[in-house]
């Protein structure tokens, strides 16, 4: 089975199943539009924030879509090459299993909350992007301990000063914190320790916390007034934790590889309450979650995407 991701907004929402990505209106749950046919699976798809503007990644590519038009309308590569073109969904070509000299997969892509900034993985390193020049413009270095490692995965808030703080975990069990002014080459300005046993998967940021799980089963709550960890939720799954996501007052929700949805209420000090436990919400791994005000996403290698309301009450 492919794996399989999603995203969500308010508006009707791209999905990726297979090689393409896939527009859906929510008030009606039907297909609105397919966007392109992608050299392989796709990792990630993302909104651009106050634009018409969505990306979706896959191998070495990362490929803006206008919403409007369908079209392609820059692809953005691993390396900070950039190819500028109008192109509605291409037809069906072999898959794509090579990728070429000077690019690397990319596993993760995160925009800022001004629209202003993408940031892709690359390699133990993170590329930074200036989307209103269309342009790579700096770097974040050091992102992972071993040579061999690569990030796995991405978040990006708005510090305390109104700048950009982004989060990265590796494949090398380590969780860092960057902080960037626009260009340049930035190192790490926090490593979280304890690392995790296992790949990091998911970082997500909430107030002054920063939540982390991997493939040990293991989530991490870190401050970051004091950069310590605050809470350890020891075996949170049975399986790899594949996605986090915040929802309502805020419940943190994670999904694993045997396909269960558990609920967790993280605002009590130092530890995590189960709140509700879906098992089997899908018959095979849950690969992503997201959500909006009303509703938790999920995309799954069965092949199907769940809408679930939300009905836990505060």
């Amino acid at each position: 089975m492919q794996k399989s991701c999603i995203t969500v907004d308010s508006n009707p929402k791209p999905v990726l199943i297979d090689r393409t990505a896939k527009l859906w209106d929510l008030q009606t749950g039907s297909e609105v539009r397919t966007l392109g046919v992608h050299p392989n699976n796709v990792q990630a798809v993302r909104f651009i924030p106050n634009s018409q503007l969505a990306l979706s990644v896959s191998m070495y590519q990362i490929r803006v879509w206008d919403l409007r038009t369908q079209e392609c309308v820059r692809m953005l590569q691993s390396s900070g090459q950039i190819l500028a073109f109008g192109l509605k969904g291409s037809p069906a070509g072999s898959r794509q299993n090579t990728v070429p000299f000077l690019e690397t997969v990319v596993n993760a892509a995160e925009v800022d909350p001004s629209g202003r900034l993408l940031f892709t993985s690359f390699g133990g390193d993170v590329r930074i992007w200036d989307l209103s020049k269309w342009a790579s413009f700096g770097r974040l270095v050091s992102a992972v301990n071993s040579p061999r490692s690569e990030v796995s995965c991405l978040a990006v808030s708005e510090g305390p000063d109104g700048l950009p703080q982004i989060f990265t975990g590796s494949r090398d069990h380590y969780v860092k914190m960057f902080q960037c002014n626009l260009g340049g080459v930035y190192e790490s300005s926090v490593d979280f320790n304890p690392p995790h046993y296992d790949n990091v998967t998911c970082v997500v940021p909430y107030g002054g916390f920063l939540l982390t799980a991997s493939k040990d089963k293991n989530i991490m709550k870190f401050s970051l007034l004091d950069q310590k960890r605050d809470h350890l939720e020891l075996n949170a799954h049975n399986s790899f934790i594949n996605g986090m996501c915040l929802i309502g007052r805020p419940l943190l929700c994670s999904v694993c590889k045997e396909g269960t949805m558990k609920f967790w209420d993280i605002t009590t000090t130092r530890r995590f309450k189960l709140v509700e436990e879906v098992t089997k919400a899908h018959s095979e791994a849950i690969n992503s979650v997201c959500s909006n005000r009303q509703m938790v996403f999920t995309a799954s290698s069965d092949q199907t995407i769940g809408f679930w309301k939300l009905s836990v009450q505060d």
